[in-house]
């Protein structure tokens, strides 16, 4: 027969082990070239710690960017984790890959599906490796340029040709409101985004 003091003993016990419990550490980034690998590989070891040994190595190739992920496929996937941590380093340290990273920002385009907060932000993580040493406002206004001239969102165009942003921050900001609208715009109050039925 279960009684009152049972009950209580149960909850005590399901109060303690909640309390015990960690909360879930964040799932890093995935990596991409021109990331800082030493960073991603911390946060990586960390995270995976805390899943059975034999399930890490394919939950870090989940942690990889379709580009460094072909470029592993080239090289072969090691049996172990430092290994393939070792092999991820020089990857990402390779000369073609500086030559990839500095390409990338010319050649990015928004891609299938990318916000344009997503692209908008890939464009700031490109610009910082491509021009390190460039002052903010000259750096900005490449970042400006190139989110003007690749944006592949039809409505987008349209509206950021009808209505090009004078600088970042109102870029971002008419980025969010057109990612939380679906890039629809109300035509008869300018500046007010709303969904248009079709």
């Amino acid at each position: 027969m279960v009684t009152s003091l049972h009950v209580c003993k149960i909850n005590e016990n399901l109060i303690l082990a909640t309390r015990r419990r960690e909360p879930p550490y964040p799932v890093p980034d995935k990596l991409s070239l021109g990331d800082d690998v030493s960073v991603w590989e911390g946060q990586t070891k960390r995270y995976i710690q805390r899943f059975p040994a034999d399930e890490r190595i394919d939950l870090i190739l989940t942690l990889l960017s379709k580009e460094v992920f072909s470029k592993l496929l080239d090289h072969g996937v090691p049996e172990d984790v430092n290994s393939l941590f070792a092999l991820l380093r020089r990857i990402a340290d390779s000369p073609v890959a500086e030559v990839d990273r500095q390409n990338e920002f010319y050649v990015r385009t928004q891609a299938e599906g990318e916000r344009l907060v997503e692209y908008l932000s890939a464009l700031r993580r490109l610009a910082r490796l491509r021009f390190p040493e460039e002052a903010r406002e000259g750096r900005e206004s490449r970042i400006l340029s190139r989110f003007l001239a690749k944006v592949r969102d039809p409505m987008a165009k349209v509206f950021l040709r009808l209505q090009p942003p004078k600088d970042l921050a109102t870029l971002e900001s008419t980025s969010t409101r057109l990612d939380q609208t679906g890039g629809g715009m109300n035509m008869i109050t300018p500046g007010i985004f709303a969904f248009r039925p079709r």
